[in-house]
């Protein structure tokens, strides 16, 4: 009786939100694949939950005003109705032939955040990039550390690359021609096998003082990873003679300006009149 007839309830529907990203390793990383194979490149592992880098090339030693050799972007979305601010650490840096403290400190000097806070409005996408340089054969890894202002949740992203140099296995260090009448031609085959991850790029080192003795099916060439090349070795000579020669084959960089291994082949071969 008491109540007022004027009265009535009023429902009321609140919702709290923080500023955000999508944190989606579809959104943020532009290759997602499920399993890790020998050839996955760039792309986040949803299997090991973490971004491989994939097989690469050992960097020449940085000077500090160079960029790095290997860089990633990572994309943020902002779907929140707040300006978003997103702060990107390094943790967990290791090399897995060693934990001592020179290998923590060169760990330590091969990644590198950029672009870092990011300022996100409202709809929009901004990046962040994971760098990487390294300088020794190793499995690198990382953990990059996310954390939004004004948000209590953060979130982080595992990150590994192979750093290998390339090399190659020979079939054999001699090649031995044995005793030839003159005129007589020989061929020999040396089998180049690379076991690495990486392609190998090779040369014969100043292939022209061999000219008039021996020749070569090529003088250089690329051995892929887990293949094989064969160069092929030819011999003859019109006039008699005892050689004795060294052959170098160098394995370089995609510039061939650095050499990485040097693999010495000896070569002997004898022509005889009758």
């Amino acid at each position: 009786d008491n109540i007022n007839p004027n009265s009535f309830d009023l429902r009321l529907k609140a919702q709290c939100l923080y500023p955000d990203v999508d944190k989606s390793p579809e959104s943020v990383f532009q290759k997602v694949v499920n399993k890790l194979t020998n050839r996955t490149e760039y792309a986040f592992v949803s299997e090991l939950n973490e971004f491989h880098f994939g097989a690469l090339l050992v960097a020449k030693e940085r000077t500090k005003n160079q960029p790095f050799q290997y860089r990633q972007s990572m994309k943020f979305f902002n779907p929140s109705p707040f300006e978003t601010q997103v702060n990107a650490f390094l943790t967990n840096l290791s090399l897995t032939t060693s934990s001592s403290s020179s290998a923590l400190n060169q760990a330590s000097h091969a990644w590198k955040i950029e672009d870092s806070p990011a300022i996100i409005q409202p709809g929009e996408t901004k990046e962040i990039f994971v760098c990487f340089h390294p300088s020794s054969a190793d499995l690198y890894k990382a953990t990059v550390k996310l954390f939004i202002k004004d948000n209590p949740e953060p979130f982080s992203f595992n990150f590994a690359a192979e750093a290998c140099l390339p090399s190659i296995e020979l079939s054999t260090m001699t090649l031995d021609f044995d005793k030839l009448l003159l005129k007589q031609v020989k061929k020999l085959v040396l089998v180049m096998k690379n076991n690495n991850r990486i392609p190998a790029i090779w040369k014969i080192n100043k292939p022209n003082q061999f000219n008039g003795v021996f020749s070569f099916s090529c003088i250089e060439g690329v051995v892929q990873p887990r293949g094989t090349n064969n160069l092929e070795v030819t011999y003859t000579s019109s006039k008699p003679q005892v050689v004795k020669k060294q052959l170098q084959i160098d394995v370089l960089d995609s510039t061939k300006q650095k050499t990485f291994q040097s693999n010495k082949i000896q070569i002997n071969a004898e022509s005889f009149d009758v």
